[in-house]
């Protein structure tokens, strides 16, 4: 199996959120077929960028981790692994325990990186994922936010309907590769 990056819910990748006011001077932006707006008034540029996020692999030997989506975003009612976006204080292993925390209940203990994916979701949404592999040092599984149910399953018997084609692949790969990643220390 090869590794995959880049995942594409929709195709129309040259439709995008736009804005309609600059956030500087408050002068009105012309939606523009380039990855940016630019204000005739003052000049400010606003880059249309992918929000960068995480999802969490925590596996249990041959169990690995799912929280059944419960947003009005994307993807409601279908399961994925635990993640979300970086806030902008905060580093990525922050982001991910703090996540995984409000998603699960769980504190975890990262190991490694083990991919980092591009999604296109939908116009509103592109997304720069950080994968990292993890595994649980202290409580006890329960739904959190975002998230109505929470619950181990067994690599190699039928996944459940899964929100994202990247956690379909990251699991799949991880188990039939076991990649080494890149190596996080905590200490």
């Amino acid at each position: 199996m090869k590794n995959k990056n880049i995942f594409y819910d929709y195709k129309n990748i040259n439709k995008y959120r736009t804005v309609n006011y600059c956030p500087n001077c408050g002068g009105k932006l012309a939606p523009r077929d380039d990855d940016f707006q630019k204000c005739d008034n003052c000049g400010y540029v606003n880059y249309v960028n992918p929000q960068t996020a995480t999802a969490i692999l925590i596996t249990d030997g041959e169990k690995y981790l799912l929280g059944k989506r419960n947003s009005e975003n994307v993807k409601n009612g279908y399961w994925a692994l635990p993640g979300g976006f970086i806030e902008f204080k905060e580093d990525f292993l922050t982001a991910a325990k703090r996540e995984v925390k409000e998603e699960t209940n769980l504190d975890i203990k990262i190991d490694k990186i083990i991919n980092v994916s591009h999604n296109f979701l939908n116009k509103n949404l592109h997304s720069l994922v950080i994968v990292l592999h993890a595994t649980v040092i202290n409580g006890e599984a329960k739904a959190g936010d975002d998230i109505s149910q929470v619950k181990w399953f067994n690599y190699g018997e039928d996944m459940p309907e899964m929100a994202f084609d990247a956690d379909i692949h990251i699991i799949n790969y991880y188990y039939q590769k076991n990649p080494k990643g890149i190596k996080i220390d905590e200490t």
